[in-house]
Protein backbone atom coordinates (compact mmCIF):
# COMPACT_ATOMS: atom_id res chain seq x y z
CA UNK A 1 0.00 0.00 0.00
CA UNK A 2 1.20 3.37 -0.79
CA UNK A 3 0.65 6.16 1.02
CA UNK A 4 0.64 10.37 0.45
CA UNK A 5 0.68 13.16 2.45
CA UNK A 6 -2.26 15.12 0.88
CA UNK A 7 -5.23 17.69 1.75
CA UNK A 8 -8.68 17.17 0.24
CA UNK A 9 -11.93 18.56 0.16
CA UNK A 10 -15.48 16.44 -0.15
CA UNK A 11 -18.46 18.20 -2.05
CA UNK A 12 -19.52 20.98 0.96
CA UNK A 13 -16.80 19.69 3.69
CA UNK A 14 -13.90 21.58 5.14
CA UNK A 15 -10.42 21.43 4.10
CA UNK A 16 -9.00 18.33 5.19
CA UNK A 17 -5.17 17.91 5.96
CA UNK A 18 -3.27 14.16 5.61
CA UNK A 19 -2.88 11.19 4.28
CA UNK A 20 -4.03 9.30 1.17
CA UNK A 21 -3.07 5.24 0.89
CA UNK A 22 -3.49 3.34 -2.63
CA UNK A 23 -5.09 0.12 -1.63
CA UNK A 24 -5.84 -2.79 -4.41
CA UNK A 25 -9.69 -2.44 -4.66
CA UNK A 26 -9.72 1.32 -3.15
CA UNK A 27 -8.22 4.31 -1.55
CA UNK A 28 -8.58 5.77 1.72
CA UNK A 29 -8.21 9.37 2.72
CA UNK A 30 -7.54 9.92 6.95
CA UNK A 31 -6.81 13.46 8.20
CA UNK A 32 -7.98 16.60 10.43
CA UNK A 33 -9.67 19.23 9.43
CA UNK A 34 -8.77 20.91 12.99
CA UNK A 35 -11.73 20.17 14.90
CA UNK A 36 -11.92 15.73 13.72
CA UNK A 37 -10.68 12.96 12.84
CA UNK A 38 -12.03 12.35 9.22
CA UNK A 39 -11.76 8.94 7.21
CA UNK A 40 -13.01 8.49 3.40
CA UNK A 41 -12.69 5.63 1.81
CA UNK A 42 -13.55 4.99 -1.77
CA UNK A 43 -14.10 1.85 -3.68
CA UNK A 44 -12.00 2.38 -7.43
CA UNK A 45 -15.34 1.05 -9.36
CA UNK A 46 -17.35 4.17 -7.70
CA UNK A 47 -15.41 6.38 -9.51
CA UNK A 48 -16.67 7.79 -12.44
CA UNK A 49 -13.94 10.57 -13.38
CA UNK A 50 -10.55 11.00 -12.88
CA UNK A 51 -8.88 14.33 -13.90
CA UNK A 52 -6.53 17.10 -12.75
CA UNK A 53 -7.82 20.76 -12.74
CA UNK A 54 -5.51 22.99 -13.25
CA UNK A 55 -7.28 25.96 -13.29
CA UNK A 56 -6.84 29.19 -10.45
CA UNK A 57 -10.19 28.35 -9.61
CA UNK A 58 -10.39 24.84 -9.44
CA UNK A 59 -7.13 24.82 -7.16
CA UNK A 60 -6.70 23.66 -3.15
CA UNK A 61 -4.15 26.29 -1.37
CA UNK A 62 -3.02 27.21 -5.06
CA UNK A 63 -1.88 23.28 -5.84
CA UNK A 64 -2.81 21.37 -8.80
CA UNK A 65 -5.51 19.32 -7.48
CA UNK A 66 -6.72 15.88 -8.74
CA UNK A 67 -10.59 15.76 -9.05
CA UNK A 68 -12.23 12.50 -8.40
CA UNK A 69 -16.13 12.36 -9.15
CA UNK A 70 -17.75 9.79 -7.48
CA UNK A 71 -20.45 7.93 -9.76
CA UNK A 72 -23.27 9.56 -7.18
CA UNK A 73 -22.16 12.79 -8.33
CA UNK A 74 -19.94 14.12 -5.15
CA UNK A 75 -16.66 15.29 -5.69
CA UNK A 76 -13.31 14.97 -3.81
CA UNK A 77 -10.68 17.91 -4.97
CA UNK A 78 -7.02 16.43 -3.54
CA UNK A 79 -3.80 18.05 -3.40
CA UNK A 80 -0.23 16.97 -2.48
CA UNK A 81 0.91 18.24 0.57
CA UNK A 82 4.94 18.20 -0.37
CA UNK A 83 5.19 17.98 -3.89
CA UNK A 84 3.08 19.21 -6.91
CA UNK A 85 3.88 15.91 -8.84
CA UNK A 86 2.45 13.77 -6.62
CA UNK A 87 -0.84 15.04 -7.69
CA UNK A 88 -0.16 13.15 -11.66
CA UNK A 89 1.33 10.31 -9.93
CA UNK A 90 -1.88 9.57 -8.30
CA UNK A 91 -4.12 10.53 -11.39
CA UNK A 92 -2.08 7.92 -13.74
CA UNK A 93 -1.87 5.33 -10.68
CA UNK A 94 -5.94 5.60 -10.82
CA UNK A 95 -6.44 5.62 -14.65
CA UNK A 96 -4.74 2.51 -14.39
CA UNK A 97 -6.11 0.29 -11.92
CA UNK A 98 -9.60 1.94 -13.26
CA UNK A 99 -8.99 0.78 -17.13
CA UNK A 100 -7.24 -2.77 -15.54
CA UNK A 101 -10.97 -3.32 -13.69
CA UNK A 102 -12.92 -2.63 -17.01
CA UNK A 103 -10.98 -4.91 -19.23
CA UNK A 104 -10.88 -7.10 -16.42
Amino acid sequence: MDSYGVVWQETGSALVAGKLELDCDRLRLEGSDCDHLTVCVLAYRDLATVRINRDLADRLDGRPTLLLERSNGDTIRIASLAQAGIVSEIAERLAALELGSRTA
